[in-house]
């Protein structure tokens, strides 16, 4: 028999952005997030994604991510920022891609 056994806890994050460049013509943008927790073949997988806050470069978002983190591992992370031009977040290629920042947690 086999067995693995791991250590985590859960962790909330919550981000906020500044220097969000305007993209739209006539407003500031409308900025989202995305967060994936990124494998070590590279390969993505979507955590959760923020709120829209709208018409701002500074955007706080009040949505907490929650996911495990695992004792002795590093968890590498990805949040991409988008401008939101279409009602359906889900659908990325609609957006405005913004940037990405990448972190570890451990």
């Amino acid at each position: 028999m086999k067995m693995d056994m791991y250590a985590f806890e859960r962790v909330g994050l919550q981000f906020k952005a500044e220097g969000i460049p305007q993209l739209d013509l006539l407003s500031p943008s409308d900025p989202f997030m995305v967060l994936y927790e990124v494998n070590v073949s590279g390969e993505k997988e979507m955590i959760n994604m923020s709120e829209v806050r709208p018409n701002t470069t500074k955007p706080d978002w009040v949505k907490i991510f929650y996911l495990d983190y695992r004792f002795e591992e590093e968890q590498k992370l990805l949040i991409e920022v988008y401008d939101q031009d279409n009602k359906d977040l889900s659908n990325l290629k609609k957006q405005k891609f913004v940037g990405q920042y990448t972190f570890t947690l451990g």
